[in-house]
């Protein structure tokens, strides 16, 4: 596989819509695990909230290669194996850039980074997927059990870093020649232009077009300058 290469090809319309999906799919997710996450804490409830975060965690790994099949197979195998490590080399094999860069509208309306006590890292990303991946085995009786409460709060953790990622993020896609701002706020977006409306110059906002799936329809809007 080859690394992305910025400046390679656009991105297609159809890997736009591709990638849309997926972070349609993302969005849907992480509502019902927050719905479950609302609740008093019981076995079910931290079960169905660490399903839909293991697979988010999974989307997140193989959004940005929307454009490379292969890649998409080989990390879909290794996360099947439950193998984190190689899931993650292939990853950045096929994209260096597969990460989310969370962003935020600043007071004075420029676009920056989020802090990072409110998104989850890359370097946490196999630490919370074997945390979620635990909570989905059937119990060893001769295990002590599990302490619901505290898994009830470390997933409502896991969660709420995830939303402050892919809120609203850049994302270089694999081969492609610009970055994608998609925005999946909960409460709706800034920016809710109609199919073809800019936000900005390329040169106020950068080259590549943002996809506005509001919180909580999860409609995919046109791309805009971004």
């Amino acid at each position: 596989m080859t690394p992305a290469t910025p400046g390679e090809h656009p991105v297609s319309t159809e890997d736009r819509e591709r990638y849309s999906k997926v972070l349609e799919e993302m969005a849907h997710r992480l509502r019902g695990a927050r719905e479950h996450l609302d609740a008093d804490p019981t076995v079910a409830t931290v079960e169905y909230a660490a399903l839909q975060l293991r697979k988010v965690l999974e989307l997140i790994m193989m959004a940005s290669l929307v454009t490379n099949r292969v890649a998409i197979e080989g990390i879909s195998q290794a996360l099947a194996r439950a193998d984190t490590d190689q899931a993650r080399k292939l990853a950045r094999k096929a994209n260096p850039h597969y990460w989310p860069r969370a962003t935020e509208v600043k007071n004075d309306g420029s676009f920056g980074p989020v802090p990072d006590d409110q998104v989850l890292a890359e370097s946490a990303w196999g630490r919370a997927f074997g945390r979620v991946s635990d909570l989905l085995h059937a119990d060893n009786p001769y295990a002590p059990p599990v302490d619901i409460p505290a898994q009830h709060v470390a997933l409502a953790d896991i969660e709420r870093r995830l939303s402050g990622l892919l809120s609203q993020h850049l994302m270089l896609m694999a081969g492609a020649n610009h970055d994608h701002g998609p925005d999946i706020r909960r409460g709706g977006s800034r920016h809710h232009n109609a199919p073809g409306a800019g936000i900005g110059s390329d040169s106020e906002r950068g080259s590549g077009p943002m996809y506005d799936l509001r919180w909580p329809h999860h409609v995919p809007r046109a791309a805009t300058a971004y």
